[in-house]
């Protein structure tokens, strides 16, 4: 017996798209999202999101989802952006200790490096959410 999850049927023959089981359970999103966060694939999580530290795969290895689509990362962006702006107008209370110049340096520095890690667990919970949604194809 094959202890892998079998990856639920498409929604409809024609349109070819991906989706979780209807209706949606606290358990199943939560799992979805458990398997974005550790950068596996939404549908079976077995398979990779990312071949490199930044490229992610066209399609998961495994059971075969495809993850391209065309305009689609503007919301992991937005998700991105607006955690990375989060976390780093958080910390401005505590470097206000530093000065103008030392505190301009470390908040542009960290406006560089918090998306950059940011980036490849967004994405992962982006592709979670687009799974739930049906919008995975």
């Amino acid at each position: 017996m094959d202890p892998r999850p079998r990856a639920p049927a498409p929604v409809h023959p024609l349109v070819h798209t991906w989706t979780a089981t209807a209706p949606l359970s606290l358990s199943s999103v939560r799992h979805a999202l458990g398997r974005g966060l550790r950068l596996r694939c939404p549908v079976c999580g077995v398979g990779k999101l990312f071949v490199g530290l930044w490229t992610m795969r066209e399609a998961c290895a495994d059971c075969g989802v495809s993850y391209a689509r065309e305009a689609v990362w503007l919301g992991s962006m937005d998700i991105n952006l607006t955690l990375s702006l989060l976390l780093v107008l958080g910390a401005l209370p505590f470097l206000s200790d530093l000065g103008l110049r030392r505190e301009l340096v470390v908040l542009g520095l960290a406006a560089v490096f918090v998306p950059a890690v940011l980036f490849r667990f967004v994405r992962g919970v982006w592709v979670s959410l687009l799974y739930l949604s049906g919008g995975i194809y």
